[in-house]
């Protein structure tokens, strides 16, 4: 087989990861947005090349996790592009420099330095150091939420958590026995109501762990690169320790789900789906400013039905159906979920019984929080999570590139 023909799949999605934020910067630095239909056309074509190359070519890297992860974020960077070229339709004389900071706007005459600006806001999904930041960004410290570390701190603080991180899921997934997809998370077991009376405790036990050991997968492949990416623009890039706060926020405060989806789990998607959900809700579907309950609720389940299709590329990257009904299924029981939690804590606040000055009191509400949250994880989770460990092979797609307990000799 000849070398193009091996690194072809490389290059063109290589080209297309390396090309579409230039030329998306470029629409947003030196298209008016009054050309509506020029920022519209780019867009329209960038999506029409990544869907026909989704298509085209079934691997990147040859390992299907990160292949999966790599196409997902593709289309989470394309709705990223979509609210800042046509939602907010950004553009850096007229529009930004009255919306961002100043400081971060000083050197917009130079067309390089408006194309480099544009192309970091578009990488820049949390809005930091923007007047659209988004609400509840993880602090340093839990304890002193005003506290940034200085750059030497924060450095030693994240090259600690790169290398905690990666032994902790070397030292898992080499020890962990490699999943019977027939036995250990066949489809027939995805359902709980159809089947109770045939659940044993030792699936009860386990059920949680299939779904919280691919959710902390997750946690380090974004958290790895996040925090290499922090380290080399803060040591070389002139960038601050503020403009890196944590990825994730603290799982202290996932005791419900909405705190789980809003504040804990990473929040990458938020300001994108904020904007094009406001956008259905008020000019597709025209819902009256004033049914603030429905909008409300309206705005959820889309938000969690965006987020499913935006995992979508991922699975088909496993040669999973792209109209398949369950991850859709997991995300949207997310807001299933939300709604039957803040009706309970509507109903539970309308009898008085909020605030407490029993500490102990407080603990166990929390604590049943906490159960809830797992709960509901574990029943709706094999959806999405047990379609994904199907399609894995072992010592293909692993989480690690390369283990350091196996090459030390130990592990499975």
């Amino acid at each position: 087989m000849s070398f193009l023909a091996v690194t072809a799949p490389v290059l063109y999605l290589g080209a297309i990861a390396l090309l579409s934020p230039l030329v998306f910067a470029y629409a947003i630095a030196f298209i008016d947005p009054s050309y509506v239909l020029q920022r519209a056309s780019i867009f329209i074509l960038s999506i029409a090349i990544v869907a026909q190359l989704q298509y085209s070519i079934p691997a990147f890297t040859g390992n299907s996790t990160y292949d999966g992860v790599f196409m997902s974020l593709v289309w989470i960077f394309h709705l990223r592009t979509f609210d800042l070229l046509l939602l907010k339709a950004v553009y850096f004389p007229a529009v930004t420099a009255r919306k961002l900071k100043q400081s971060e706007f000083s050197g917009t005459r130079s067309g390089i330095w408006r194309t480099f600006t544009a192309w970091c806001l578009l990488f820049n999904l949390r809005n930091i150091n923007t007047s659209w930041t988004i609400k509840g960004l993880p602090t340093f410290s839990r304890g002193h939420p005003e506290h940034v570390p200085n750059k030497g701190e924060f450095v030693k603080r994240r090259i600690a958590q790169i290398l905690i991180m990666y032994l902790a899921l070397d030292t898992i997934f080499a020890f962990l026995p490699a999943p019977n997809p027939g036995k250990d998370v066949p489809e027939y077991k995805q359902q709980l109501l159809s089947r109770i009376g045939d659940i044993t405790l030792e699936e009860i036990i386990a059920r949680p762990f299939t779904v919280l050991l691919p959710a902390f997968s997750i946690y380090g492949i974004f958290t790895i690169p996040y925090n290499m990416a922090s380290i080399a623009t803060v040591l070389f890039g002139g960038s601050e320790p503020q403009n890196w706060p944590p990825l994730f926020g603290s799982f202290r405060e996932a005791y419900t789900l909405r705190r789980f989806w809003g504040i804990t789990w990473h929040q990458l998607f938020r300001s994108s789906l904020e904007a094009i959900t406001s956008f259905l809700a008020t000019h597709v579907l025209c819902i009256p400013p004033h049914w603030k309950i429905l909008t409300r609720y309206v705005r959820l389940f889309l938000a969690f039905y965006v987020t499913a299709l935006l995992h979508l590329p991922g699975v088909v990257i496993l040669g999973v159906s792209p109209f398949t009904p369950d991850v859709p299924k997991f995300f949207l029981m997310q807001a299933v979920g939300i709604m039957v939690e803040s009706t309970v804590l509507y109903v539970w606040a309308a009898t008085g019984r909020t605030a407490t000055d029993n500490v102990t009191a407080r603990r166990m509400i929390k604590l049943s929080g906490y159960i809830w949250v797992i709960a509901w994880t574990a029943w709706t989770g094999p959806s999405f999570t047990w379609v994904v460990a199907r399609g894995l092979v072992r010592g293909k797609d692993d989480v690690v590139p390369w283990s350091f307990i196996k090459w030390l000799g130990y592990g499975s």
